[in-house]
């Protein structure tokens, strides 16, 4: 990442940076001063907080707020770029981290501005200042667009052993039995930790973890939509593109068509 870069020291009171990213990067747990933008331009982005993870595929943005600690992981080589805002011009933009899509006008945006570089000097016919104010303005509408495409993270060992445990056995049909026995805890013990430090279900909590790994295999786009589903344990493509679309807000077919155009 461009860790090169102080981007609290940086004069201008807003910049975009961009980044080519390899496979397996982790930027380490970190905060910035001023609110971000981080659009993933390609490949999938995994945003992290203490009290929850997000992907980021290419139609997506998240909004970050000052002082976040938070990381950025990627699984496959990535591309983002990132507006850096200062404090006053943010406003009106959510406390809390949202992922949200990004429409085509938010991306030709973030990438015009990436061309100025971080010592902003805007062209003759356009005021640094307005354009990212008005960048800022619609950033907090499209953050009305959030979805929940995130999993709650767990506070005490044992149960992040039995999130662990379900996101690397994903393609295998999990029940609570097993993944209590994998975690050393009972059966009642685990959907109590599971309601109190995740307020969700070990039901909920796997069938978003597999939502999440199929928006990662759709945005690479190497495998057919009954491939996907088969890899993150679906026992059929129908249930599949139900579960899909109510968690994402279109059907997987749909989504790996759209996540093509942006390759």
């Amino acid at each position: 990442m461009a860790d090169h870069v102080d981007v609290d020291g940086v004069a201008a009171p807003c910049f975009v940076l961009t980044d080519d990213l390899p496979a397996r990067v982790d930027s380490g747990w970190h905060q910035h001063g001023r609110g971000q933008l981080l659009y993933a331009r390609r490949g999938v982005l995994d945003v992290e907080t203490e009290r929850a993870r997000w992907q980021l595929p290419p139609q997506r943005a998240a909004w970050i707020p000052p002082t976040t600690e938070h990381r950025v992981r990627t699984r496959r080589p990535a591309q983002l770029a990132t507006v850096y805002f200062d404090c006053a011009t943010i406003r009106t933009i959510s406390a809390e981290l949202r992922t949200f899509p990004i429409p085509r006008l938010g991306r030709e945006l973030i990438l015009h501005a990436a061309a100025w570089g971080i010592d902003v000097r805007a062209p003759p016919t356009v005021s640094a200042g307005v354009y990212f104010s008005l960048l800022a303005d619609l950033c907090a509408t499209w953050v009305g667009d959030a979805r929940p495409w995130f999993l709650p993270t767990a506070r005490s060992p044992e149960l992040r052993r039995a999130c662990d445990h379900i996101i690397a056995h994903l393609h295998e049909p999990l029940t609570a039995a097993d993944v209590a026995k994998a975690s050393a805890l009972s059966t009642r013990s685990l959907a109590r930790r599971f309601r109190e430090e995740t307020s969700t279900t070990f039901a909920r909590f796997l069938r978003s973890a597999r939502i999440l790994a199929a928006i990662d295999h759709l945005s690479e786009g190497t495998m057919s939509v009954t491939e996907v589903s088969l890899a993150v344990g679906f026992l059929s493509t129908a249930a599949f593109s139900r579960a899909f679309t109510e968690l994402v807000g279109q059907g997987p077919r749909s989504f790996r068509h759209l996540a093509a155009d942006r390759r």
